[in-house]
């Protein structure tokens, strides 16, 4: 199937599932699995902003003890970059990247990712990873 045509569809169904009577928590975690077969990426995580720290709350390719998770901004520079810019961030190679924690990144074994920021009205409230 075309590549446009794949991503409509993948984007149609999001679109049903945002909508749907499932409960937040399914709604994520599927919504988070059906984006990252969309993209390709082997993981997907959302984590929100909460005191000054980025808290995993739904994982996709993680184990499940992953969410609750809580990271500084040392750890996530390149979500960081993201938040600021309000821009997502593409990291070709994380092993040599300046912007990301590339210690942090080789321990999760993440080598490539994309950062959206996730925005709603004005306020930034967190960053969602494919990697």
């Amino acid at each position: 199937m075309p590549r446009k045509q794949s991503l409509n569809r993948s984007t149609t169904r999001i679109s049903r599932l945002i909508h749907s009577t499932l409960d937040f928590d399914e709604i994520m975690a599927r919504v988070l699995s059906e984006a990252a077969q969309a993209v390709g990426s082997e993981t997907a995580a959302v984590s929100l902003r909460q005191d000054d720290q980025w808290v995993v709350s739904h994982v996709h390719g993680f184990p499940s003890d992953v969410v609750g998770t809580r990271m500084d901004d040392r750890q996530e520079p390149h979500a960081v970059l993201a938040i600021r810019t309000r821009k997502p961030v593409v990291i070709n190679d994380a092993f040599t990247d300046e912007r990301v924690n590339r210690e942090h990144m080789k321990q999760w074994g993440i080598r490539s990712v994309l950062v959206v920021p996730l925005v709603t009205e004005e306020q930034v409230v967190g960053v969602l990873f494919f990697n």
